[in-house]
């Protein structure tokens, strides 16, 4: 399903590599770009955002006020948002674009032969059938499916691109190099990276007020997934290649920049 983004991003990927012959410099390019092009959703985003902090005192008036009455709250609901032509989805877009992005990135940093310099498959099947061990029991198949990220390693064995950045090989994968820990600083950074974006998007989240009624709804409490989000995006980097842990983190440090921009100039307006 996300091959034909894999085989886009591997083409604008490469082209940039091929310009600045550093893969790490280049997933920096290729992460502004995107940025830039994600711009006119990250702006929406932002004004549904702050649309929806001034609509929530609303809310939790209706919510008080027909409290015993959940078809006129409904009805009043709907009519709220008609009237303030609000969108509770509106935040939602850049979030489910961002996940083939994602997905696509895996799919080119697991498979860079594959999608970037786009080599025939025999001749990616020849160059590991070459690296494997002699004394392999199991089949091409069989080797292929224990080692996930073997075409990194064929790049790495016969250089085809130049990995390093910063000290760092972005072909290596830090949970499978617990003794090298500077392939922990990437994972950091991204957690600490998604927290911030995270806080910066949504600022200071309200509190949530406790019911005397145990039946009525709360507001909800945004706070446990400003916790677990960080914690899932700095797992996902320490488990897959650190190319794709770089793209993660600069994505979000470009986030928190644009974000303060967008606040910056709405705050002006």
């Amino acid at each position: 399903m996300f091959d034909w983004i894999a085989q886009l991003f591997g083409y604008l990927l490469y082209y940039i590599y091929n310009l600045v012959h550093n893969y790490g410099v280049a997933i920096l390019l290729f992460t502004v770009i995107t940025k830039l092009i994600l711009l006119p959703f990250t702006i929406k985003q932002q004004k549904s955002l702050e649309q929806s902090k001034k609509m929530q005192p609303l809310l939790q008036n209706l919510q008080n006020k027909y409290k015993d009455d959940q078809e006129r709250m409904a009805q009043e609901y709907q009519k709220l948002v008609r009237e303030n032509k609000f969108n509770p989805f509106g935040g939602c877009l850049l979030s489910l674009i961002q996940i083939p992005i994602i997905l696509g990135m895996l799919y080119v940093v697991g498979k860079p032969l594959t999608n970037m310099v786009k080599m025939p498959q025999e001749e990616i099947k020849q160059k590991v059938i070459e690296i494997m061990p002699e004394n392999y029991e199991g089949g091409y198949e069989q080797f292929i499916k224990q080692n996930r990220y073997i075409e990194l390693k064929v790049i790495k064995k016969e250089n085809l691109l130049n990995l390093n950045f910063l000290g760092i090989d972005l072909g290596d994968v830090a949970s499978e190099n617990k003794k090298d820990f500077k392939l922990l600083i990437i994972p950091i950074l991204s957690a600490v990276f998604t927290w911030l974006s995270i806080y910066v998007i949504n600022g200071k989240q309200p509190k949530v007020e406790k019911k005397e009624n145990e039946d009525e709804m709360p507001m909800p409490d945004m706070r446990m997934m400003n916790v677990t989000m960080p914690l899932l995006s700095g797992w996902i980097a320490y488990i897959v290649p650190q190319g794709l842990g770089l793209y993660w983190f600069f994505s979000s440090l470009l986030q928190i920049v644009i974000q303060l921009l967008i606040k910056k100039f709405m705050k002006e307006e």
